[in-house]
């Protein structure tokens, strides 16, 4: 039986639902829209994207339904590259050492199509890398790939401690170019855990380098060396969500942002089992009342794996500490 995804001991440090979006090339503002170093693409993989943003030209970004999309296309650019695309990184904004990170997201199809979420050091060095997801929107030319399959990995200078990488099935024939699926890993000191919809699908011995903090990174690279040249297409990676959760009791709490899934079947998670399901609730004020200050929340689970623990906000405040709801059944 494969292991199901339990946040029970972690709480929610960052949350991104895509309500709005604010990026910049420096990262000055929101999420930073290039590298580390400066760059907008990495020509030694043999890469074909200039990562672009609206101050050079063509923004690949756009939001609607508390959803972002990056988008791929050919198209001109200051580095002659093929491809338009675009990369969000929370540099400068959030980093954390440990703990669980997860995207929700609907991912490309078409030949040289490689989205990816990881995760790289703050002190700007490399390796270690930590790679949640890599994707090919087809199979390579050794066959690699596909909207069925999913790589996870991560990279160390001592391979002798850990690290490693492989190719996984989507969990129960899915597959990432249908619909949205949420992938995510568990980073302790020990071991990489790696799920998908909340299902363990791999687990890696942490490197002995990967031990300071992170930040996360969202991308859609297109060809190179490894998934093969594009094929002139236009592709798009469409997240819903980028969360983070830590164990560490001194890691702030983040404020849980308004679910607004695009396809009705995002729940908020802030410490319970990672369950996919459906938020029936509605989160718009529908008026203004005139009785007593209280609040009355009916909450119903459908738990296979522990009970669901939640919060409850007013005016995105929250009310209370962390609740859990048993099932009467």
């Amino acid at each position: 039986m494969a292991t199901t995804l339990d946040l029970s001991q972690f709480h929610l440090s960052y949350d991104d639902e895509f309500n709005s979006f604010t990026s910049s090339p420096d990262g000055s503002s929101g999420y930073k829209t290039t590298f580390y170093f400066g760059g907008r693409s990495l020509p030694s993989n043999g890469e074909q994207e200039f990562y672009s943003d609206s101050s050079v030209g063509v923004n690949p970004f756009t939001l609607q339904n508390g959803e972002l999309t990056i988008t791929a296309s050919p198209g001109p650019n200051p580095w002659n590259m093929w491809y338009n695309s675009g990369l969000i990184t929370t540099e400068g904004m959030f980093t954390q050492t440990y703990g669980y990170f997860e995207m929700r997201a609907q991912l490309p199809t078409g030949q040289g199509m490689w989205p990816a979420f990881w995760l790289l050091p703050a002190d700007k060095s490399w390796p270690p890398e930590l790679d949640a997801l890599e994707a090919f929107g087809s199979p390579n030319a050794n066959g690699e790939g596909g909207t069925t399959k999913a790589h996870i990995g991560a990279i160390t200078s001592d391979w002798a401690s850990g690290g490693g990488g492989t190719w996984v099935d989507m969990p129960n024939g899915g597959d990432a170019s249908t619909g949205y699926h949420t992938y995510g890993v568990d980073w302790e000191p020990d071991h990489l855990t790696y799920y998908i919809d909340g299902v363990q699908v791999a687990q890696l011995n942490t490197p002995s380098d990967m031990n300071k903090p992170m930040y996360m990174i969202a991308n859609l690279a297109v060809g190179g060396n490894w998934p093969g040249s594009a094929a002139g297409e236009t592709g798009q990676m469409n997240i819903d969500y980028i969360r983070a959760y830590s164990k560490d009791p001194n890691v702030a709490t983040a404020a849980q942002g308004q679910i607004s899934s695009p396809d009705g079947a995002s729940t908020g998670n802030t410490g319970g089992n990672s369950n996919p399901g459906t938020s029936t609730g509605s989160t718009t004020p529908t008026g203004t009342g005139t009785g007593p200050d209280t609040v009355t929340v009916r909450v119903a689970e459908d738990a296979y794996n522990g009970d669901a623990q939640f919060v409850v906000k007013v005016d995105g405040q929250q009310i209370g500490g962390l609740q859990t709801a048993t099932a009467s059944h």
